[in-house]
C-alpha cells in the first residue's frame, strides 16, 4: 500500500514538472532567441523595417 502511494506521488510530481516545462516553453519566444543568438555570433545585422514608405 505504501509503495503504491509513493509511486502515485512520484508520478504526480513528474506530471507537474512536465506541465510547468510546457507552460514555460509556451511563454518563450524561441524564434526571437534564435535570431538574437545568430546576430550575436555572426556579422549579420538586423534589418530595419520599412513601414510607411513608397516601397510597401
Amino acid at each position: 500500500m505504501v509503495s503504491r502511494h509513493w509511486s502515485l506521488w512520484q508520478a504526480a510530481r513528474v506530471e507537474d514538472a512536465l506541465m510547468e516545462d510546457a507552460r514555460r516553453r509556451d511563454k518563450e519566444d524561441l524564434v526571437a532567441e534564435v535570431v538574437e543568438a545568430l546576430l550575436a555570433r555572426t556579422n549579420v545585422e538586423r534589418a530595419m523595417p520599412v513601414y510607411g514608405t513608397a516601397e510597401d
